[in-house]
């Protein structure tokens, strides 16, 4: 009992001294929350642009913003900000977390790392970066891929499993961020991005009106290059109005810092102009004695004032020697070496409107189509689903009743940034065939090779064989699309 006693004194003592500290301390800034707001994506892999919006308060002694992004995976991405529609802010922004490392002593240190490469691979099949920084030029004029016929060889010991296509329920849109309840708290995810912080502060005495207007547009804009993982991930925004802990002794303060300054300033400049008196008679002084002694090697350099005059006379002749070569000589012709492609710049244009096309297995996912940067361009790449390679080999695909129809002839587009075709074919709704067209696509890893979807004779129709990537067997394992 009397040891619980003593902890109670103890702590009580050391609030005591704390507070005496910051007392001692004299008045300082602190933040005060206006809004605390955390919002969620209404699709787990997104690309954005995203927008936040804040409010400013005009409070006198500044505010602070801050926009940052809590996720199970790394994010990496880009943003601006503009104040009532100027722009003010641009700029990158990734993840950080934390790592616990010895330090050579056997004590734990912790520190923040960044990581600028994120966590997407469920998002997207993601290209080699060589495959990312290629340029390929426009084709001159559109190719025309000839149909093929379909091969009808039935799988041995095959089963007709009827399967018509199952309502899916996918973002079709650009994704949006979703308020969610909540104060905006951390919420323990192993990654956190800061996007951006805007902070100003008051630090004039007569100024009764903060550095940002009331009711004035806090905008912030952030997007990624490519879809990022925001699965269980929330946007936090938060605003804060600075305010002195003392507010007359703040102001009497900031009016004493000024008359220091004021005085460190005047000080300055007297010292300056002393400084400067003694340097124009030193060189004055060092004139005249040069002036007065033409041996003094120390004024004119080896050999006194003769040698000086002989060396500025072989360096016009020398001069007058170059320009005549050069006059001579032919002119060279540069060439201006390859620039790196401009990164766009802002964001992209919002998510194109998809609809999938049917559900080719049980277990595919779908993965939305995302806006991919090209030089100083932006390219739409399409949707697609992704087949389990435990649906293809369990031959839980698609099934139907009879063979489609001749594949139809089309007019490849002009390439895009060595992306790969892949050439339109034929599905089964459970009511009719009908045609999905081709898309360009970029491989998962250089190398690899697409093999197009097919229609096997199954029991009594046929079943979908889906297309997918065959990867080399050092670069990846085989990924189905």
């Amino acid at each position: 009992m009397r040891t619980g006693i003593a902890s109670q004194r103890g702590s009580a003592a050391w609030l005591l001294g704390l507070a005496a500290l910051v007392s001692g301390c004299g008045p300082y800034l602190m933040n005060v929350k206006v809004s605390r707001r955390a919002y969620r994506s209404s699709a787990e892999c997104a690309q954005g642009p995203f927008e936040v919006h804040l409010k400013a308060t005009g409070s006198r002694w500044g505010e602070r913003f801050g926009v940052a992004i809590e996720a199970a995976h790394a994010v990496a991405g880009r943003y601006t900000l503009a104040v009532d529609g100027k722009p003010e802010q641009r700029g990158t922004f990734s993840s950080q977390f934390t790592v616990t490392e010895s330090d050579g002593y056997g004590h734990p240190v912790s520190r923040s790392v960044a990581d600028a490469h994120p966590d997407n691979k469920r998002c997207l099949e993601r290209p080699a970066p060589e495959q990312l920084a290629a340029v390929s030029a426009p084709a001159a004029e559109s190719s025309v891929v000839a149909p093929q016929a379909p091969p009808w060889e039935p799988p041995p010991g095959a089963v007709a499993v009827p399967m018509a296509p199952e309502p899916l329920e996918v973002p079709r849109g650009p994704a949006e961020l979703q308020e969610i309840p909540g104060d905006g708290r951390a919420s323990g995810a192993p990654h956190r991005a800061e996007v951006v912080t805007l902070e100003r502060g008051n630090a004039d005495p007569k100024v009764t009106s903060g550095p940002f207007t009331a009711g004035a547009d806090i905008l912030v804009t952030f997007w990624f290059d490519a879809p990022n993982d925001l699965a269980g991930a929330q946007v936090i925004a938060t605003h804060d109005d600075l305010w002195p802990t003392d507010e007359q002794k703040w102001v009497a303060k900031l009016e004493q810092d000024a008359i220091d300054r004021a005085r460190k300033q005047k000080e300055r400049e007297l010292e300056y102009q002393k400084e400067a008196k003694e340097r124009q008679a030193e060189a004055e002084r060092r004139v005249r004695w040069c002036g007065d002694h033409h041996d003094d090697e120390d004024c004119w350099g080896e050999g006194g004032y003769d040698g000086a005059v002989a060396r500025q006379a072989q360096a016009e002749k020398e001069a007058r020697e170059r320009a005549a070569r050069e006059a001579a000589a032919p002119p060279v012709v540069t060439v201006a070496s390859a620039r790196p492609p401009r990164v766009p710049d802002g964001p992209p244009p919002p998510a194109r409107v998809e609809t999938p096309p049917p559900r080719p297995s049980p277990h595919a996912e779908w993965v939305n189509g995302y806006w991919h940067r090209a030089g100083a361009d932006w390219v739409w790449f399409e949707g697609w689903w992704r087949v389990p390679e435990s649906d293809r080999l369990a031959r839980q695909t698609l099934t139907a009743p009879s063979p489609p129809p001749a594949p139809q002839v089309e007019a490849v587009p002009p390439q895009r940034l060595g992306a790969t075709w892949i050439g339109g074919s034929w599905s089964w709704d459970g009511r009719g065939w009908i045609w999905l067209p081709g898309r360009w696509s970029l491989p998962p890893a250089p190398g690899a090779a697409w093999l197009a979807p097919q229609w096997l004779r199954f029991g009594g129709g046929v079943r979908l064989e889906p297309g997918r990537w065959q990867v080399p067997a050092h670069r990846a394992a085989p990924v189905s699309r």
